[in-house]
């Protein structure tokens, strides 16, 4: 190519420019400090522009391959599998995936660079734009607060009907307890997620919760309910039971902790589910707890200040069921029988009343 054809760079042509003031008489010194390089490295600038004209400013690997570039082939099977089986992957969940499932292991700059090249564009969450507010600071205790929260959301897919995902999530871990799919955040099914956190890890010492009708008395008068304040509901009853306090925010802007999670959940749980073809709720909770969690704990979760876990054993000799339940009096009537929601149930004998 011809000296007069040859296209450099906008540093390239600056270097160009000062090398031949030297050739003009400017010193060694100045020309350095004007491109911040030492006098020994001008001095051989200015030698191989002597020698080679204009291509004596251009890198001796500028056009090379370096050597510890991505394979092409690599490169496009990557693109392939983003476009065909990973479409609502973010690009952190996607690197993931690659090095799990295949073994592939890409900076996640680089695979980012890929895919905006390729015009796949960055996955976007929606971000709130609510007022500012305070950082609260994480308890230190594993243990010592448990979120408890239903995520509505369509998790298998746009044409299934919309399910809710129980999660128990500890605070100052950020780690996912366990979670469960139901139709609606139910009394029944907040009790089993509660079962199950009791079972692997016993009990908390706290719960931060909404103010959701199961956790707590939300209605105080109008044309349709009226609840006394000093009634608890089953689920309030249960905790007393246990000795767990209970945390009741106002607003879920107070508990960001927790609907971070589940925004988390709803783009990278929904991804991996469709990944896998999972449509069955059972089956969903499975993969959940035995699979996802477990990566998830490992990814985001933070060590507690303390290392002496909050959580208490359960009681020897307590069965949860009994205490996780709801529970009502009940007259006896005098055929031995009791009357409940419309119904008549007729007692057995025992050795009291025969």
């Amino acid at each position: 190519m011809d000296e007069s054809q040859l296209l450099l760079k906008e540093r390239e042509l600056v270097r160009l420019r000062v090398v031949e003031t030297m050739l003009s008489g400017r010193s060694a010194r100045d020309a350095a400090e004007m491109l911040r390089l030492s006098v020994r490295q001008v001095f051989r600038l200015k030698a191989r522009v002597r020698a080679q004209g204009a291509r004596g400013v251009i890198h001796g690997n500028s056009g090379r391959r370096p050597a510890n570039a991505k394979p092409v082939d690599l490169r496009q099977r990557v693109l392939k599998l983003r476009r065909t089986l990973f479409q609502k992957y973010n690009d952190g969940h996607f690197a993931e995936a690659l090095e799990e499932e295949y073994q592939i292991e890409v900076n996640q700059e680089t695979l980012r660079r890929w895919l905006r090249a390729a015009d796949i564009p960055a996955k976007r969450r929606h971000r709130s734009q609510s007022n500012h507010r305070r950082k609260r600071e994480r308890r230190a205790r594993f243990g010592e607060m448990v979120f408890i929260d239903g995520s509505p959301h369509p998790w298998f897919g746009p044409t299934l009907p919309p399910r809710t995902l129980i999660l128990a999530t500890d605070d100052a871990t950020g780690m996912p307890l366990y979670g469960q799919f139901e139709p609606q955040e139910t009394l029944a099914g907040c009790f089993s997620v509660f079962y199950q956190v009791g079972r692997r890890y016993g009990l908390p010492e706290a719960l931060y919760l909404d103010r959701a009708g199961q956790f707590t008395t939300t209605r105080h008068g109008g044309n349709h309910v009226f609840q006394r304040d000093d009634k608890p509901t089953h689920f309030e009853i249960a905790m007393q039971t246990l000795a767990v306090q209970l945390i009741f925010a106002n607003s879920p802007q107070a508990r960001g902790r927790g609907e971070r999670i589940n925004q988390s959940f709803q783009d990278r749980l929904v991804a991996e589910l469709d990944h896998h073809h999972i449509t069955d709720p059972v089956a969903a909770t499975d993969y959940l707890n035995r699979v996802f969690i477990p990566k998830y704990a490992k990814r985001f979760g933070v060590k507690p200040r303390d290392p002496i876990a909050a959580f208490r054993p359960i009681p020897e000799g307590l069965d949860l069921h009994t205490v996780l339940c709801a529970k009502t009096t009940r007259e006896v009537a005098n055929d031995n029988t009791i009357s409940y929601q419309g119904q008549i149930y007729q007692l057995k004998p025992n050795t009291r009343t025969v």
